[in-house]
């Protein structure tokens, strides 16, 4: 089971997205908690929203993703990012692909023309191989930092 949180939910349930979002993103110990404002920010005023795969019968928090519209400063078009996906257990992979799909939707209601996101992560490549939607699908994802 899929669910949107609103805005108005966002507080009560912080603590879960904060774990997740701290979790999936890698950040140094020192920018971590600008990081997180930002994202509560986004979070409470609409700007990003949160949707939890939830187990039916005990309704725990399976998995977690956090999206975001941003515009695209040279083409003016605008793009649903999915900036994190966290899994607290492992789900059914159906559920990931309904989540996938649950994005497009809101994109496509928003007035995105993309919904993306980027994974180095084998398990999710294949997660989005499965929603039937088209999508072109670049094979790695690495970022490089080199602190001076």
């Amino acid at each position: 089971m899929i669910i949107k949180l609103t805005p108005h939910q966002i507080p009560e349930y912080w603590e879960v997205i904060k774990y997740g979002v701290a979790s999936a993103e890698r950040r140094t110990k020192e920018d971590l908690p600008y990081y997180l404002n930002q994202v509560l920010y986004e979070l409470l005023s609409g700007k990003a929203q949160c949707y939890f795969v939830l187990e039916k019968e005990t309704k725990i928090i399976k998995a977690l993703i956090v999206n975001r519209i941003v515009k695209n400063l040279i083409n003016g078009k605008s793009i649903l990012y999915g900036e994190y996906l966290y899994a607290f257990q492992s789900s059914n992979i159906k559920e990931y692909v309904n989540l996938v799909k649950l994005s497009c939707e809101f994109a496509k209601q928003n007035g995105c023309e993309t919904f993306e996101f980027y994974s180095s992560n084998p398990t999710i490549w294949k997660i989005v191989e499965q929603t039937t939607l088209k999508f072109n699908l670049t094979n790695v994802e690495r970022k490089y930092v080199v602190e001076v």
